[in-house]
């Protein structure tokens, strides 16, 4: 099942003619929702996340506690994998539409693009290990607003738009894209008794033009047709694993999104 939100500008974007994938982040942690937070594309950010709640946990034991170490790992073997194919697949995809994809090689190694400065770093051990991001890729953070007062002469690169400016600038392309992706266990309840479980998955894709203009930004929805039930560990901390039991949920899952990838491209493209 698919749900779509945002909007896109296919004046604007038919002026792109390359475009630059600065940004792909994946959350390996399975964040729980309810069926209204997954239709409004919303993974609460009210409540701490078990990275930080695990960094803050790690401070008070002053780094000592082996449980705490090993809990959350850094993304390895075939979950790695995955995700690396997930972020192929979508350069893929949108290079095979009118769109050209410079490829990341051509900017891995620039200085203004690796400044960690420029890009947004999540603090803690654990909070860092939450989040994956394709090497040789950075995260940006092309969606975030900062009002400035003061007028500067130098841009406010913790502002979406100021960062897709420079960004544009520097690698010398026509539009700069970032690419978050974040699997939720969708909780519902049939005929308000029985517990329910869904796969599902939260995606937000936003292009900004060399202008800073929002020219697609669209959050797309897909959840597995079938219920899952995701076993917790420690912490009630739910992770990203592949295994005999996922792999068809997973497999369904990633289906279901690029079949919306390809859909949209081709709708904002052809408008």
């Amino acid at each position: 099942m698919l749900f779509i939100s945002g909007c896109s500008n296919s004046k604007l974007l038919k002026e792109v003619d390359n475009i630059a994938l600065v940004s792909i982040r994946f959350d390996q942690e399975i964040k729980n929702v309810s069926k209204k937070q997954f239709q409004r594309g919303d993974v609460s950010e009210t409540e701490i996340s078990t990275g930080k709640a695990l960094s803050l946990l790690n401070k008070a034991t002053k780094e000592k506690s082996q449980t705490l170490n090993t809990l959350v790992k850094a993304v390895e073997g075939k979950e790695k994998q995955y995700f690396d194919e997930i972020t192929k697949k979508l350069v893929t995809r949108i290079d095979q539409s009118s769109l050209t994809v410079v490829p990341v090689a051509s900017f891995k190694d620039n200085r203004f693009y690796l400044n960690p400065e420029n890009f947004k770093t999540d603090p803690g051990v654990f909070e860092t290990l939450n989040y994956y991001t394709p090497n040789p890729y950075k995260f940006h953070d092309l969606n975030t607003n900062v009002i400035t007062i003061k007028k500067s002469k130098s841009p406010n690169l913790k502002d979406g738009k100021q960062k897709a400016i420079a960004l544009a600038k520097e690698l010398n392309v026509d539009a700069v894209a970032a690419f978050n992706f974040q699997f939720v266990n969708i909780k519902s309840k049939r005929f308000f008794i029985i517990p329910n479980t869904q796969l599902g998955v939260i995606a937000h894709l936003i292009v900004r033009n060399k202008d800073g203009k929002k020219i697609f930004n669209k959050t797309i929805k897909v959840k597995s047709s079938k219920n899952f039930d995701l076993s917790l560990d420690f912490a009630g901390l739910t992770t990203f694993q592949l295994n005999e039991k996922t792999q068809k949920q997973y497999q369904e899952i990633e289906e279901l999104f690029f079949n919306q990838i390809d859909q949209l491209i081709a709708k904002a493209l052809k408008s």
